[in-house]
């Protein structure tokens, strides 16, 4: 489960420095919307999601931010499995993994996020995830 509080995940305001979605304007047809969300719900590894991403700028042009952003909330979601953490949450700054049982702490306290830029802040998600087998369990 992936709950980013800066994330705005509407389709309509595409055009937000913090969308994360698939913009009506990219692909007009709903059923194929929602079969793409579909698709990234159940993607199991970094291959299906890099196969979607390049059928995405095959069938309908370069992806648009809001989308690539969409695709790294699924990355962030394979790579929270790969290391065990059942849930990602942001609340403001502070990042909130869960593992098998609790929350995992870095340290004494949950570790905050440097960023300012959503795309940057999506990275630096990815990146503590991937170092989180060095925190307290």
């Amino acid at each position: 489960d992936v709950t980013l509080d800066f994330l705005d995940l509407s389709p309509i305001n595409e055009h937000a420095p913090a969308a994360a979605g698939i913009p009506y304007g990219y692909i007009r047809e709903e059923g194929l919307r929602v079969g793409i969300y579909r698709r990234l719900a159940e993607a199991s590894d970094s291959g299906d999601l890099a196969q979607l991403e390049a059928e995405l700028a095959d069938r309908f042009g370069p992806l648009p931010a809001p989308t690539r952003r969409l695709l790294a909330v699924g990355a962030i979601r394979l790579c929270a499995a790969d290391h065990a953490i059942r849930r990602v949450e942001t609340r403001g700054r502070k990042l909130m993994l869960t593992g098998a049982s609790d929350y995992l702490m870095h340290g004494t306290r949950f570790p905050r996020l440097q960023a300012d830029d959503t795309d940057a802040r999506l990275d630096e998600i990815a990146e503590l995830i991937k170092t989180s087998g060095q925190w307290s369990r």
